[in-house]
């Protein structure tokens, strides 16, 4: 229901992802092509074992300028284009959307937390890639072979983790405003679990989305709020990375019309 936009900000973000990390990579290499070599081996020397301990502040300082704090902030302002399109596509049924001031402070609470995971994130990989020049260093080994793991740790952890987290930060704003929109409305609550339905589709999602029918769960893709509650609290370790399936408010009437 919401795949079209948010497979257009995953897009979005892994393309200038690119950009940030090619960036950095490059000033890695500088960083890397500073320190004292001899026929292109680092050499443990005082200079060199001082810039890498103190590699740290460097690396975090060069990641910024790379544009890393600028695409974080471009993530969090493209939320507003998430909650327009859910404004503009509500499915049959769904409730329309409702909010106050302080439905929209708790988003912005949320989106302020994200952004500080996204800061997390990559403040362990410079320590990592820290460790990485620290012990080079030591062991004397060729300065290429340091920057091929930098490259390594960049490619497989921080840009991995970091799309992995807005991914699911995308599907997590999604239910929040589902849940904000619930704290508004007057009445008996009922749900319907939406999603793609692909090889990709997690076994939990399967039973929400009714396709693999569990007993515990008669009527899904519809859920009583109890019903929902439960099947959040079972699935919540299977469902807390990249899932593309929420719960959407729907009206008494169109569950009543669907669950016979």
């Amino acid at each position: 229901m919401y795949d079209k936009i948010l497979d257009e900000q995953i897009e979005w973000f892994e393309r200038n992802l690119d950009k940030v990390l090619s960036a950095f990579q490059k000033r890695i290499e500088t960083l890397i092509g500073d320190l004292q070599t001899t026929n292109g081996i680092l050499i443990y020397s005082d200079i060199n074992v001082q810039q890498a301990y103190q590699s740290y502040a460097a690396l975090q300082q060069m990641l910024q300028e790379s544009g890393f704090n600028e695409l974080v902030q471009a993530a969090q302002e493209k939320e507003n284009d998430i909650l327009k399109y859910m404004r503009e596509h509500r499915p049959d049924g769904a409730v329309p959307l409702a909010f106050t001031m302080q439905t929209a402070e708790k988003l912005q609470g949320m989106s302020a937390i994200y952004a500080t995971q996204f800061q997390s994130v990559a403040a362990q990989e410079m320590r990592n890639i820290q460790q990485i020049i620290v012990k080079s260093v030591i062991a004397g080994i060729d300065s290429e072979d340091a920057i091929q793991q930098i490259r390594d740790v960049l490619e497989n952890n921080l840009k991995r983790y970091a799309t992995t987290y807005f991914n699911t930060s995308r599907g997590e704003f999604i239910q929040a405003v589902e849940y904000a929109t619930k704290d508004e409305y007057e009445g008996e609550l009922f749900w319907e679990y939406q999603g793609p339905i692909d090889d990709l589709t997690r076994p939990a999602c399967r039973i929400g989305m009714g396709i693999d029918p569990d007993g515990r769960y008669p009527n899904a893709p519809f859920f009583t709020d109890e019903e929902r509650i439960a099947f959040e609290a079972e699935t919540a370790g299977d469902r807390e990375y990249n899932c593309r399936h929420d719960f959407i408010q729907i009206e008494p009437e169109y569950y009543r019309d669907n669950v016979k």
